[in-house]
């Protein structure tokens, strides 16, 4: 729910990218809390065909330490096939009961720096966290907008097909041995 990702790269997957340069770290102040912010380089083959791509070159973002260290807000400059543009977002959190930071607003900027397009959106999400933990047996399809299977009596009905199957496979592979056994007998026999 607290966003750990770049433009779909996972923070964990970028950092460890042979091609990811720090170029600077520094803190920030943001009403009372300390951040953190890194400003990078990520200069990078783009392969347009594969799905997905990674369009962003360098930027900064901006992380909370105290919460996971997870994203506050970045903005990168991306490369497309004939433009580049920068993209920005910020993140606003809640905080569970564990201190885990639960996202409830985005922020996302796009501006166009060819054509000077500019398009904003906001997300406001309404993420819970469940305490305690629902036990297995409260799972099911019908979460899913799926009919749970009924079985007779509420148990579910033992698998003798595949037990059946496992003792028919059993018996062909034997069948197919003593012929091989058997032919290997006679050819010998035969001189």
């Amino acid at each position: 729910m607290a966003q750990f990702h770049i433009e779909g790269l996972r923070l964990s997957s970028l950092v460890r990218d042979s091609n990811f340069k720090v170029n600077r770290t520094s803190q920030v102040n943001r009403a009372g809390h300390t951040l953190v912010r890194i400003d990078f380089d990520y200069p990078h083959d783009i392969d347009y065909s594969k799905d997905p791509f990674y369009a962003f070159l360098g930027g900064w973002m901006l992380l909370d330490s105290d919460h996971c260290w997870c994203l506050k807000e970045f903005e990168v400059k991306a490369k497309y096939s004939n433009s580049m543009a920068t993209i920005r977002r910020e993140f606003e959190y809640r905080v569970d009961s564990d201190n885990m930071p639960i996202t409830t607003r985005v922020l996302e900027i796009h501006e166009s720096h060819q054509t000077g397009y500019r398009f904003e959106d906001v997300a406001v999400v309404d993420f819970h966290s469940v305490k305690p933990l629902p036990a297995d047996d409260e799972f099911s399809l019908s979460a899913f907008g799926l009919s749970d299977p009924s079985f007779k009596g509420g148990r579910q009905p033992r698998r003798l097909y595949l037990w059946l199957a496992l003792v028919g496979l059993t018996c062909l592979s034997l069948a197919l041995l003593f012929r091989w056994l058997a032919r290997r007998v006679k050819n010998q026999a035969a001189p």
